[in-house]
């Protein structure tokens, strides 16, 4: 880990706190994830920002999931369209207001959740805008590495096991792998 690479990203991500500003100026975060199985995990991603700062929390889910999301907090903004045949076209005037995008946090693996989801981390890296990548959004990378190679402000959260999954085991082809990412992904295991 490079701390100091790690704390300039969070700078760019992370807006001063002054007395001046109103709700969603101090950061705008859309989680996509979320499905009928795992619906705690876009929750806390998205509440864990709020908790840090963050006004306003987005979740992108699967429709089955909305209402058990809704449920766990008030707070948050809950759109259930990943599983919609138009999911790109609905979320994709919602990315030019949101600061940050998380991507993976209850994806769940069915195929055409994963293609939305990798759309909308196209249209992400098209547009520049911060990507934090983590659970199922890593399995979506195993064999896409390329989507984020040489990209800006782009991080990666994966478990040992999805750090295993992204870069093999052996710590050489790990640094080689890496390596293509460019200095712009930050991988934080």
């Amino acid at each position: 880990v490079h701390l100091p690479k790690l704390l300039a990203l969070f700078k760019t991500v992370v807006p001063k706190l002054v007395n001046n500003k109103h709700k969603g100026q101090y950061g705008r975060i859309g989680v996509i994830g979320g499905s009928l199985e795992y619906t705690g995990a876009p929750y806390f991603a998205a509440i864990s920002s709020i908790r840090v700062g963050a006004d306003l929390a987005h979740v992108f889910c699967h429709s089955n999931a909305s209402a058990i999301i809704k449920s766990y907090s008030p707070d948050l903004i809950v759109h259930p369209v990943l599983d919609c045949v138009d999911a790109v076209e609905r979320i994709t005037p919602w990315l030019e207001r949101l600061h940050v995008i998380v991507i993976g946090p209850g994806l769940g693996r069915e195929p055409s959740i994963l293609k939305t989801a990798s759309n909308i981390l196209k249209l992400c890296m098209d547009t520049k805008k911060p990507v934090v990548i983590d659970a199922d959004g890593l399995f979506l990378l195993n064999d896409n590495l390329n989507l984020i190679c040489g990209q800006r402000n782009v991080l990666l959260t994966p478990n040992v096991m999805e750090f295993r999954r992204l870069f093999g085991e052996d710590s050489e082809e790990a640094r080689q792998k890496m390596s293509l990412l460019g200095a712009g992904v930050t991988v934080l295991e």
